[in-house]
Formats: C-alpha cells, sequence, structure tokens
C-alpha cells in the first residue's frame, strides 16, 4: 500500500491526467512499527488529520471543570470511535490530538489524571482502528509555556515525564509532540526541545525509542530552515521535526477584512513551485540526514468570510498533502476546527463530526483519493453503500419517537457503528434563555449464550443543532437492575429512537415549576440514517415501517430498569445435518479435524451465538478464546483465517440462506 500510495501521491503532485483504480484500505490491526527508523516510522503514517478545537480548548466559565467541558468548550461534541473510523475511511492514517494542558495541570506540571484517562481513550479509537496518534502541548505558549526560563524547564520535563510514564506501554503508534507555535527564538526552542527528549527518553521502556517531534520557533518553515535551528541530540535517532504551512498566510489564513493582505486564488506555476522549493529544502536539511518531516498543519480559510475561490482551495489541498506524500518520510497533517457556526464563522472547517460527513464532498473525495482510500476516477458501484437513510414519516411512532427494524440488514455482513438523528427543537416559553433536551437509541446486544439483553446509546440535544450522533460500540455492555452485565455485539433486531429529558436555565426552584417549565420544550425527531462499517447492497429490503408487536410503544421516563433476560424466541430455521454420536474413546491418531462447520462455540448447534462467539474472538482472542477445534469449525467462508465474513456465513445458516451441509464454501 506505501509503493502504490506513493505512486498516486506522485501521480497526484505532477497534475498527471490518470485514471487510477485504488483498492479499499484494510483498516484491521495497527502495521508493527517496532524495528523501524525515523524516516520509515513517518512515512508509514500516510497523512493525517487534526482533532482540532477538542482537547486543546480552554474553558475559563465552568466550575468545577471536567475534561468533558475542555473537550467541547468550542461547540465540538464528544469524540467517538465512529468519528474516527470515518476518518479513516477518508484515507487517513494518523491522527494529531492537539491538547492543552493549562487548566489540567497542578502547578509543578503534575497534569489530571481524569483528563489523561480521557485522551488515553481518545488515544486507543485511533491505535485500535490501525492508525497513528500524536499527542503534544498546544495553547500552553498563551499561558505558563511562554519561555525558555529555568522554572518553565522544569514544569515542561515534569509534564512530559508524568505523560511518557502514563503511556510507557503504548507501542510506536502513539508519538508525542513537544510545543506547538511557541513565539520563542530558535536558540529558547531547541533548549526546550532538549529537555522535552531528555525527559521521555529517561523514563525508559518504549519511550526510549518513541518518535519524538520538534519545532523551530512557530513551527515556521523558515525558522526551521534557518542555520539557527537544529534537532535535538537523541540516541535513539527517533526524533521527528515538524513544520505548520500555511504558506502564502494571505491565501489561506486571511479573510475578506483583513487589512494586511488578501489572496482569493492560489495555483500558479509561480505558487506550485515556491510550495515544492520549501518541501524540497526541508527534505535537503532534515530527511536526507534521517531526520523525517511532519507538516503538523496545513489548511485554507473555508468560510465565507475568508472569500476564497474552490478550485484553488482544492488545489492548494491536494498540492501540500500530495507532494508531502510524494517523498519519503513527510507526512502532512491538515488542520480541522470541524465547527462551523450558524453564520458559517470559523476559519477551517472540513469534518462535519455531528453528520460524520465532509461539509464539502469534494474534499472529502481530495483527501480519499491522495490517501489511496478511494478517488472521484474510480468507478463508483451504485449497488453499495456505507449508510442508508431513513425518512422520518417511515419510521415514526404516535408518541413521536422513531422505530427502524433492523432485521432486514442482519445478513449484510456489516456492522452498524453509529446512528445519526436529524431534528428540530423549540422552546414555547418566555423565562429561559437557555434550553436543551436529550434522549437515547435504545436496542438489544446478545450475549455468548444468544441471550439479548436491554441497552442504550444515550445523546444530547442543543439548541442550534440539527443532527446527533450515537454510537453503536462494537461490544456492548448491558446492565441490569441488579448489576450483572452481558457483553455482546448488537442484536440487529431494532432501534427505538426516544426523547427522555429537556432542561431549561433560568427554571423555577420548585420541582413542579422547574417540571412544566421544562415541558415547553419541543423536540420532533427527523429522518434517521444508519452508518455501517462497510458498505452494504442498497438493493436489500427497508425496514418495516409498522410498529413490531414485541417494541416499547411508549417512551419511558427514565432509563428502563430491568433488561429482558430470555433468550430469543425463534429456533434456527435449519437443524445441523448431523450431530457427534459419542466421544471418541481414544486418542485420534491423527491431525484435530472440524467437528461440525459452522458450531463455533462447541454446543453441537449452529446459531446467533456461533457468530457472536466469532465477533469476540476476532475482538479479544485472550478473553474470548476458540479451542482448536472451534476454530477449525468457525473458519467456513472459504478463505484461511478467522474473519468477520465467517460470522456473515454463520448467520446467513441461522437464517436459512446457506446449507450447513455446504460448510465451508468454496472459492
Amino acid at each position: 500500500m506505501k509503493t502504490f500510495r506513493k505512486l498516486l501521491a506522485a501521480a497526484s503532485a505532477a497534475a498527471v491526467s490518470v485514471t487510477v483504480i485504488i483498492p479499499a484500505m484494510w483498516a484491521g490491526a495497527p502495521a508493527d512499527a517496532a524495528g523501524m527508523n525515523a524516516v520509515q516510522l513517518v512515512e508509514d503514517m500516510g497523512q493525517g488529520w487534526n482533532l482540532g478545537n477538542t482537547f486543546d480548548c480552554t474553558n475559563t466559565w465552568t466550575n468545577p471543570l471536567t475534561p468533558k467541558d475542555i473537550e467541547t468548550a468550542w461547540g465540538n461534541p464528544v469524540t467517538t470511535e465512529s468519528m474516527i473510523k470515518e476518518i479513516k475511511k477518508s484515507g487517513f492514517n494518523t491522527v494529531r490530538i492537539p491538547i492543552t494542558w493549562q487548566q489540567m495541570i497542578s502547578n509543578d506540571g503534575t497534569p489530571d489524571q481524569d483528563f489523561l484517562a480521557r485522551i488515553k481513550t481518545v488515544v486507543d479509537y485511533c491505535i485500535n482502528n490501525g492508525m497513528y496518534a500524536i499527542i503534544n502541548t498546544h495553547h500552553d505558549e498563551s499561558d505558563w509555556l511562554s519561555n525558555a526560563n529555568d522554572g518553565t524547564v522544569t514544569k515542561f520535563k515534569n509534564l512530559w515525564t508524568n505523560i511518557s510514564k502514563y503511556f510507557a506501554s503504548y507501542d510506536q503508534h502513539l508519538v508525542f509532540e513537544a510545543m506547538n507555535e511557541q513565539n520563542i527564538d530558535n536558540s529558547g526552542m531547541m533548549k526546550l526541545n532538549q529537555a522535552f527528549v531528555d525527559a521521555v527518553r529517561a523514563t525508559g521502556g518504549n519511550n526510549s525509542d518513541r518518535l519524538l517531534l520538534v519545532e523551530a520557533q512557530t513551527n515556521n518553515t523558515q525558522k526551521a530552515l534557518e542555520g539557527s535551528f537544529s534537532a535535538p541530540t537523541d540516541s535513539a535517532k527517533m526524533v521527528a521535526v515538524s513544520v505548520h504551512y500555511y504558506e502564502p498566510p494571505r491565501f489561506c489564513v486571511a479573510d475578506l477584512t483583513s487589512d494586511w493582505g488578501h489572496y482569493e486564488t492560489w495555483g500558479t506555476s509561480a505558487d506550485i513551485t515556491a510550495l515544492r522549493n520549501d518541501f524540497n529544502a526541508l527534505e535537503n536539511k532534515f530527511i536526507k540526514n534521517g531526520i523525517p518531516v511532519i507538516i503538523g498543519e496545513y489548511g485554507v480559510n473555508t468560510s465565507k468570510k475568508g472569500g476564497k475561490d474552490k478550485q484553488s482551495m482544492y488545489k492548494f489541498l491536494k498540492e501540500v498533502a500530495s507532494y508531502a506524500l510524494s517523498k519519503d518520510g513527510m507526512c502532512p497533517v491538515v488542520w480541522d476546527m470541524s465547527v462551523r457556526g450558524d453564520d458559517d464563522s470559523g476559519d477551517m472547517f472540513y469534518f462535519n463530526r455531528n453528520a460524520l460527513t465532509w461539509y464539502d464532498e469534494n474534499i472529502g473525495n481530495l483527501f480519499k483519493e491522495v490517501g489511496g482510500g478511494s478517488s472521484s476516477s474510480e468507478p463508483v458501484d451504485d449497488t453499495k453503500t456505507d449508510r442508508i437513510t431513513l425518512k422520518a414519516s417511515d419510521i415514526k411512532q404516535s408518541d413521536g419517537s422513531l422505530h427502524i427494524d433492523l432485521t432486514p440488514y442482519r445478513n449484510s455482513g456489516a456492522t452498524i457503528t453509529s446512528v445519526l438523528v436529524k431534528f428540530s427543537m423549540k422552546y414555547n416559553g418566555t423565562m429561559a434563555t437557555s434550553y436543551g433536551a436529550g434522549g437515547a437509541v435504545c436496542f438489544e446486544n446478545v450475549d455468548a449464550s444468544g441471550a439479548t439483553h436491554w441497552a442504550s446509546s444515550t445523546f444530547n440535544l442543543n439548541k442550534g443543532g440539527d443532527i446527533v450522533s450515537a454510537e453503536i460500540p462494537a461490544v456492548i455492555v448491558a446492565e441490569d437492575e441488579a448489576g450483572n452485565k452481558y457483553e455482546g455485539p448488537l442484536a440487529m433486531k431494532y432501534f427505538d429512537i426516544q426523547q427522555w429529558w429537556a432542561w431549561t436555565d433560568p427554571a423555577p426552584a420548585d420541582e413542579a415549576g422547574q417540571t412544566a417549565e421544562n415541558a415547553k420544550v419541543e423536540v420532533e425527531f427527523g429522518d434517521v440514517t444508519l452508518v455501517f462499517s462497510d458498505p452494504i447492497s442498497v438493493g436489500e429490503p427497508q425496514p418495516a415501517t409498522e410498529a413490531p408487536t414485541e417494541a416499547p410503544t411508549e417512551k419511558p421516563t427514565e432509563a428502563p430498569t430491568e433488561a429482558p433476560t430470555e433468550k430469543p424466541t425463534e429456533a434456527p430455521t435449519e437443524a445441523p445435518t448431523e450431530a457427534p454420536t459419542e466421544a471418541p474413546t481414544e486418542a485420534p491418531t491423527q491431525e484435530t479435524k472440524a467437528s461440525m462447520y459452522g458450531d463455533a462455540n462447541g454446543d453441537s448447534i449452529i446459531n446467533v451465538a456461533d457468530a457472536v462467539a466469532v465477533l469476540q474472538f476476532i475482538a479479544n482472542q485472550t478473553k474470548y478464546p476458540l479451542d482448536e477445534v472451534c476454530l477449525l469449525n468457525a473458519d467456513i467462508d472459504g478463505d484461511p483465517g478467522i474473519t468477520g465474513n465467517d460470522a456473515k456465513v454463520i448467520q446467513q445458516v441461522d437464517a436459512g440462506i446457506v446449507k450447513a451441509s455446504d460448510l465451508p464454501l468454496k472459492k
């Protein structure tokens, strides 16, 4: 894939008119980064995306302050794994997670443990989806990290010592970046960079050779190229240099009101030559000396106020990404604040995290093409899609909730990763200045025994919003009233989308008055989009519109206190073709063979529980092992190895689509 990506990037950078057929990127376990040198590692990082305006936020109006208050302070929703999965689909292999620590550290630089835990969760989203993650110190330059004095260096080293120890077990897919756009001269930056490297290396373990990212003054390209800047000493030789590329700033950053100049267009031969000369100079100074380069941020003002020509915008984004990727050891990471205001305010917003789509489809396709995910020139398969939208009028119940029958998608071979719900909300009172509501997508999971259990994924509805997403984890944990927990994937029976609460502020102090005021918040759900892990056939039947007999008929005022405990009532549509007659009386004299193809859990029955056993094994082989016979039983799709497609075939047997006697399938 790396060779293919480089050929594609070179073709894009050279503006060659070609038709490229691009294979889908595999999103499984991360490649083994052990043993790679710094240049090879950055080459493997591909292109990257910034989770901007998230953990780099500051919040001066909330007390006490929680990690979530920081994460959502500037308008973005809570980060979910579904967001990272969509970024992966779009051709990215690296996520930069900017972090401002100033409100989440003590005076000596010791970080808050809850904040670290939340960062860890998002890092895990990236690495578990086969990607790299970069974490840094971001807007701290405006607070305590504004100089290279000895006291600052001590606090800086203590912060990175604590971060390093916390993530000591993580392999090379986690990258540490020292700082971000510090306006300190190069001598001060080099002092801080060396302190950073020394602090991380001193913690040992995987930090002994973790890739470390350093920068010159303000991350400026020309400052990095000056003779006054050099990379820090590192015995591991695992240091990379970061620059930010908003050149020329009159095009990339300036808007129509800027009094220092504004360019609307970009893309002349002189523009392209200037960009390539900059990247060539970075290559000559650093990469050719074993120090890779990460373009930690680049982008163009996408707002109406920015006043940029769209074709010029596309040219710039593609040229930065493709020309960087055409070089060994250079990784471009686009800046994305993601939030777009009602008046199209903001500056660089590309990916809509609420809708899990790109604001501009052309930009999304551009990144897919450069990253090797897919291309606008790739033949489009109109029979498949990774998302299906259902009209509200087809799924709305009498109480305003929505009900979706999932059984038509049970045998699609893909899993549902998230549910996107359009909504409108208004307040019919006069007292409150702020208001909102919340609810949940309700469903059932299925455990290893085949029993189903009620579960839900809650969401908040915010004033000014029009779409909300609810994540459906691959392994759902359901809990009953007694505190018993049941793990398993989605049962693919139904989704019920319900409003559970509303709030107003200010509201009457008495409970009755507050309830009456909250009732003035009116929510109406709209169309629903189901997002799948992989494309499914659009020719499959659409969900039934009538309410099922077993679905809840009214919305609960609080989360149900008891989950269903009985097993599904339906029986397999086809019995196993034969059962073992009796246990062997002596040890086998030949190699182990399958006892019953499709029987992954060894209970001599082929049903949905076997599919669950396969999916759990794929997710965590240590926690959900299969013995040697069950492994042979489970490998039935005609391809060697246990994959999600084996689980799909088992479901097809359970549904009567495939005969058990035809297993294993032949390719």
